[in-house]
């Protein structure tokens, strides 16, 4: 007996070389025609249009046994063909052009616009609804001038398993895909007699990130935006200050990632957009950097309240200015951004040298001791601190801290329980007798070292901090 709620991967691999495989071809027509799962020819309907588009490089996302793969092998110099299953089990045509990859669609191991075009027939039906944004997303980042689908609006079953996971009418594809280029329909599918859907892709809509600020105050909105490009198709980009006092140090200076930037005349010379953000923050941001790029959209475009993105707007630029992480878009999502963030060589090197020199792991607990514009003082740390001490007298902390004088007084308090090391540099004041507010210096070794911390906390059991951590 077949269990109809096997795992999705193990499913396919049945159907290919398992008990469904056999039921597959003893009993249904379509198996027994083709020779076993995954031999249909689904892409032949659109070989004509392809040839006219010239193609150099190509993906089959879903491509069973091969044959789209074969056929358009004679005259495309690159072609891979991915698969969740007949690659694995060997259920491939024997063509040394065709570059399979065992991967599901959902997390495809090719760089960033690897392809021409990505295709897939009547494969996205067989994929758990979930995932379906996800895979359009991968589609998106792979292909550099668009994808090609077949795609069935029936349901389908094998053994009363179910094989048609994601059954909508074509009018839901194609709001999907609207997020992504130009939707036509070319050639007819081979037995269904459908039409493929055809994405051209456009000068991508973009989301940018307007960074200012200290490093978490960049950080957690870039990380909302990254979340809101993932979910809409759109592009992501940023304006980073470089020379805003709060954070003297660039990106690229801190992080490999490769994010595309857009300068202060190119964000200026944009021709439609709709900002996200607080007009007193903007004015204020303004005043200070002595930059009125952003107040000046705001005059020419107005602005939206800030605290929720919609994922339906139109408008070609999506600007959004914030201070933290935005409301309505998933904080896991966000976390995960931040956590594939990869530090520059310098800062690597540097992280590996305190992980080992300091013998940080899960059994410290790990202190960030925000002092700089907070109104958390050092004895509330300190008291959270004791709390743990009469628990367990032996306890190890590593405190880090934007204020030397946090770190100091918690390593004068604890002196053989906390751990803190060298830095070049912390946040100062601009102004020594002021009070925080608008008067903060990240120099960029400060920022540099923040990021230092915020790795080596990491590795930590991180149970004490601020809010605003």
């Amino acid at each position: 007996m077949v269990n109809n709620l096997m795992d999705e991967k193990d499913k396919y691999i049945s159907m290919y070389s398992g008990s469904l495989s056999e039921v597959y071809c003893r009993t249904d027509q379509r198996g027994a025609m083709d020779g076993g799962y995954g031999r249909a020819f689904w892409g032949k309907g659109i070989l004509a249009y392809l040839e006219g588009l010239k193609v150099r490089s190509i993906l089959d996302v879903g491509c069973g046994y091969g044959r789209f793969c074969d056929a358009v092998s004679k005259t495309i110099p690159l072609v891979y063909g991915l698969d969740i299953a007949s690659v694995i089990t060997g259920n491939i045509i024997d063509n040394p052009k065709i570059n399979f990859i065992n991967a599901e669609a959902n997390d495809i191991p090719l760089p960033d616009n690897a392809v021409e075009w990505v295709t897939s027939f009547d494969c996205l039906e067989h994929c758990l609804e979930e995932d379906i944004d996800t895979i359009l997303s991968e589609f998106d980042r792979i292909a550099d001038r668009g994808f090609i689908l077949s795609i069935s609006y029936n349901h389908d079953s094998c053994m009363d398993v179910p094989l048609h996971m994601t059954v909508k009418p074509e009018t839901w594809w194609i709001n999907k895909l609207n997020r992504y280029g130009v939707i036509t329909k070319k050639g007819t599918v081979p037995l269904t007699h459908l039409s493929y859907l055809v994405c051209t892709k456009e000068n991508k809509k973009k989301v940018i990130c307007y960074c200012v600020g200290g490093l978490g105050n960049r950080l957690r909105p870039l990380s909302s935006c990254a979340e809101v490009a993932r979910l809409t198709g759109r592009e992501l980009y940023m304006l980073w200050r470089k020379d805003d006092l709060r954070c003297k140090a660039g990106f690229d200076e801190l992080f490999e990632n490769k994010i595309p930037v857009i300068t202060d005349d190119e964000m200026a010379s944009l021709k439609s957009c709709k900002i996200y953000a607080s007009i007193e923050d903007t004015e204020q941001e303004a005043d200070l950097n002595g930059k009125a790029t952003l107040k000046d959209l705001v005059k020419k475009f107005g602005f939206n309240s800030r605290d929720i993105i919609k994922q339906d707007d139109n408008e070609e630029n999506i600007i959004v200015y914030h201070n933290n992480f935005i409301s309505n878009i998933n904080p896991e999502k966000c976390r995960q951004f931040i956590q594939e963030l990869n530090p520059v060589d310098e800062l690597r090197e540097k992280i590996k040298y305190y992980l080992r020199e300091l013998n940080i792991d899960r059994d410290i607990i790990g202190i960030h001791a925000l002092g700089t514009d907070s109104s958390v003082s050092v004895q509330q740390y300190e008291k959270q601190v004791r709390v743990v001490l009469n628990k367990n007298p032996r306890q190890s902390f590593l405190v880090c801290s934007d204020e030397y004088e946090y770190e100091k007084y918690l390593f004068e308090a604890f002196p053989e329980n906390v751990i803190i090391r060298e830095k070049k540099g912390y946040v100062e004041k601009i102004r020594s007798n002021d009070n925080w507010n608008d008067n903060t210096l990240g120099s960029k070794e400060a920022i540099k070292e923040a990021i230092v911390d915020m790795y080596l906390l990491s590795k930590t059991n991180f149970q004490i901090y601020h809010s605003y951590s």
